[in-house]
């Protein structure tokens, strides 16, 4: 099972630990229920923001998608497609690349014919980044110098080139910020989901995107956890310091934080399970 090999094992009782709960590897269950299940549980529609609940319920469904009731199961009885890393969500795996790492092939390249022949993939480059990403995760071999190559017009990456070059089909861009409710709500288990978002990372409102690999809510606030695709100094890894602190970003270890009320705006591809990926 993937990722199992980076959890720990509880020698004691042979169980992984993936944070939010247990994992028993021998029937991949979870020895406790979903944390998260009283999402996916509907409210008495005794008024109409309880009904409009009702009508969005995560996962495609919540409880009425018979998948979600099975609560003690690990990322949707099917680990050769999804991973958990936390024992809380069956999310996608993005992130390896990132726009400025120093001495790659791609640090000094500029972007695509961009009016400002200054900016390149190592100082604007995080949506080409971002897009190498998801190349990544689907299996795809595109980096950021072959996604500027064929993905970039005018300095931007053309999200449609995109879902065609790695065969996904493409949401669009939504220019409104990403709620919680409207990250959970096309889970589904037959329907792979890849979101990025464009977040504040400093007061001038300058565009920065980014992977979504999940949401997590620390000391009573919502957070989604991103991949970094700037990792200098004072950047998407290394901060409180510099403007990502100001903004409210968290680090944990190797996961990073961003207030959901930081997002702009988001943008989202989709495999349908008879879909096959493009190489």
């Amino acid at each position: 099972m993937k990722n199992m090999e980076s959890k720990e094992l509880d020698p004691e009782t042979g169980f992984y630990y993936y944070g939010a709960r247990y994992l028993e590897p021998k029937t991949s269950r979870w020895i406790s229920g979903d944390p998260a299940m009283a999402e996916y549980l509907p409210s008495a529609p005794v008024n109409d923001e309880a009904r409009k609940r009702n009508g969005s319920l995560p996962g495609m469904g919540g409880v009425f998608n018979y998948v979600n009731l099975h609560c003690y199961h690990y990322a949707g009885n099917n680990p050769v497609r999804y991973t958990d890393p936390d024992g809380e969500k069956n999310i996608p795996i993005l992130a390896v690349y990132t726009m400025n790492e120093p001495g790659s092939e791609w640090f000094n390249t500029p972007l695509t014919n961009d009016p400002d022949i200054n900016n390149t993939i190592g100082s604007a480059g995080c949506a080409v980044t971002a897009m190498a990403d998801l190349s990544h995760t689907i299996g795809g071999n595109l980096n950021p110098k072959s996604i500027n190559a064929s993905c970039v017009t005018n300095g931007n990456v053309n999200w449609d080139l995109v879902a065609s070059a790695l065969g996904l089909g493409n949401l669009g861009k939504t220019s409104e910020p990403l709620t919680k409710d409207q990250f959970y709500e096309q889970e589904s288990s037959n329907i792979d989901y890849y979101t990025f978002v464009n977040v504040n990372y400093e007061s001038s409102g300058k565009e920065h995107w980014v992977g979504v690999k999940g949401f997590k809510t620390i000391g009573g606030k919502d957070y989604f956890s991103i991949t970094g695709t700037s990792m200098n100094d004072k950047n998407d890894g290394f901060f409180p310091s510099g403007n990502r602190g100001m903004q409210g970003w968290i680090k944990d270890g190797n996961n990073i934080y961003v207030p959901v009320d930081q997002v702009k705006e988001y943008q989202r591809f989709f495999k349908s399970q008879n879909q096959p990926y493009m190489d």
